[in-house]
């Protein structure tokens, strides 16, 4: 009575567990994730964040104009050590200016890398060296085998079992999805601001801010391709799974991995920031 419906929600975790790794959105652009909102916070950085930005980069040129002014006077080193210092602020300042203006550029240059690294890894995962995850896996078949020789209330047993199983499943994979649209949301967040932090770069006191606001984005872009690696390697330890051969009630211990999967990705942040040194 329930053995095609168990053998088709058997088939349906598999599909699941195996394609949890191929996400589309872990390898898309910034501008083919929602094109939309792409252009909307280009729009807010460079028409709200970057005359802000510009304001902040002024107010550090004349902190640090004259500070350079008070270090030349206390120097005595005359005219020509004094514009020496003068030019070095300048210049300072100059490629600070490039670089706010850039803010887009760099954020892009950034993410870029990431989305290599994420390409570089689903491409080696297709390699005859790890192999091709197939949904007819062991322990889907081994399941099946058993459920044949089951009666009518061994196979209303498996049933309830196995709701729970795709239960979890779902629920996992489900969160996981979460995680990485709020990915996306966060790097957009990132970007629109990126003038601001960038242009503290001339004083030496504040200097950390755009310091520090690189290596986070930096960490949240490497997240990605974290993730994007945790996914891949969920259908590889299922298909490695014996589980079925230790009998009925070892169903459950298919749980294991979308919960090992759950907590390796909410993890992920938190090991690209220990990467990164990010705060």
């Amino acid at each position: 009575m329930f053995e095609n419906i168990l053998n088709q929600w058997l088939g349906e975790i598999s599909t699941m567990i195996i394609s949890a790794g191929s996400s589309g959105n872990l390898v898309a652009t910034l501008d083919s994730f929602n094109s939309t909102m792409y252009g909307f916070v280009k729009n807010v950085m460079e028409n709200v964040i970057l005359p802000v930005a510009y304001v902040i980069l002024a107010l550090f040129l004349v902190l640090e104009l004259h500070k350079a002014s008070m270090k030349a006077d206390g120097a005595g080193g005359g005219m020509q050590f004094s514009a020496e210092i003068v030019f070095r602020v300048l210049l300072k300042l100059v490629l600070c200016k490039f670089a706010v203006d850039s803010a887009l550029l760099i954020m892009n240059a950034v993410y870029d890398v990431s989305l290599h690294m994420t390409a570089g890894i689903r491409t080696a995962l297709t390699l005859e060296t790890f192999g091709t995850p197939d949904p007819a896996n062991a322990a889907t078949d081994a399941y099946g085998l058993l459920i044949e020789d089951m009666n009518l209330g061994e196979q209303l047993g498996f049933f309830i079992e196995l709701f729970f199983v795709r239960l979890i499943v779902n629920v996992v994979l489900l969160l996981v999805n979460v995680i990485i649209i709020g990915r996306f949301v966060e790097i957009y967040i990132y970007i629109a601001v990126a003038p601001i932090p960038l242009a503290t770069f001339p004083h030496e006191e504040l200097s950390g801010i755009g310091k520090n606001f690189l290596k986070n984005f930096a960490a949240l872009c490497l997240q990605g391709a974290m993730i994007f690696l945790a996914l891949s390697f969920y259908p590889l330890l299922f298909n490695s799974s014996d589980a079925a051969g230790a009998g009925l009630i070892s169903v459950f211990s298919l749980v294991g991995y979308p919960i090992l999967l759950a907590i390796v990705v909410f993890n992920c942040k938190g090991l690209a920031k220990s990467i990164c040194h990010a705060a």
